[in-house]
């Protein structure tokens, strides 16, 4: 289930940045308690950024031999599967 953001809290609810965001994390850390899954963006080979930020994910929707989970080492996307260049 994702999270609904509407039910998130609203900084324009709070008399201070540091409460709202206190309770932004709350919030959040419970919803992540609830579904700890994380969607990974669905993305075309041609539509990826640069991989000049090792650590970023995708999930690569027309990747030569099919759909399939990347990363970025800081140089290159990968696919995790076989830590083959996405092409």
């Amino acid at each position: 289930m994702p999270v609904d953001l509407t039910a998130l809290p609203q900084p324009g609810a709070f008399d201070n940045l540091e409460d709202w965001a206190a309770e932004f994390v709350g919030a959040m850390q419970s919803a992540f308690l609830r579904n700890p899954f994380t969607l990974v963006p669905p993305v075309a080979v041609a539509a990826l950024p640069p991989a000049t930020q090792a650590g970023l994910m995708a999930y690569v929707v027309d990747e030569a031999g099919g759909a399939t989970l990347a990363f970025s080492n800081g140089t290159s996307w990968l696919r995790v599967l076989d830590l083959a260049v996405v092409s």
